[in-house]
C-alpha cells in the first residue's frame, strides 16, 4: 500500500512538473506572437453618393505593416448582415490600405476589416452612422441596458 501512495506521488509530481513546463512554454510562445493591430479610418464626414477612401492601419510589434496578406474591407447596413460587400483593399504603403467606397442610403453601417501579418488574422469591425437613423437604428446604439421597455413586471 505504501508503494503504492509513493508511484502515485511521484506520477502526480511529475505531471505537475510537466504543467508548469508547458505553461512557461506557452508564454514564451505567447510572446513571440505579436497580435496584428488595426485602426480604422472612416471618412470625416462620410457624404452620400459620394466615392469615399475608407482605410484601415496596420501596426506589429510597434511598427507599421507594408505587406499584410488579404487585407479586405467588407460592408453592410444594419438589418441586412446577409447584404454585405467586400472590396479588396489597395496597399498605399507605410502600413495604410485602402478602399473606396460610395453609400447610396441614411443608416447605420458596419465595416470588417479582414488582414493577416506574419501569421496573426485580426477581423476588428467599427460601426458608423450615415445621415438620419431609423429608431431602431438608433435603438441598437444605445447601451444593453436600455433595450428592454415595459418588460420589467410593471403593468
Amino acid at each position: 500500500m505504501k508503494t503504492y501512495v509513493q508511484v502515485l506521488f511521484v506520477l502526480l509530481l511529475g505531471v505537475l512538473l510537466a504543467a508548469c513546463s508547458l505553461r512557461e512554454d506557452a508564454a514564451s510562445l505567447y510572446k513571440q506572437e505579436h497580435v496584428l493591430q488595426i485602426d480604422i479610418i472612416l471618412p470625416d464626414p462620410v457624404v452620400l453618393h459620394e466615392s469615399q477612401s475608407y482605410q484601415a492601419r496596420l501596426e506589429q510589434n510597434g511598427s507599421m505593416v507594408g505587406d499584410a496578406q488579404d487585407v479586405s474591407f467588407t460592408f453592410w447596413k444594419y438589418g441586412t448582415p446577409e447584404q454585405t460587400e467586400e472590396i479588396v483593399a489597395r496597399n498605399e504603403g507605410n502600413g495604410i490600405y485602402s478602399v473606396e467606397k460610395a453609400l447610396e442610403s441614411d443608416g447605420l453601417y458596419f465595416v470588417k476589416v479582414h488582414a493577416t501579418a506574419n501569421g496573426s488574422t485580426v477581423m476588428p469591425t467599427k460601426r458608423f452612422a450615415v445621415g438620419e437613423l431609423s429608431p431602431e437604428e438608433e435603438a441598437s446604439l444605445q447601451p444593453e441596458h436600455q433595450h428592454h421597455h415595459g418588460h420589467d413586471g410593471h403593468h
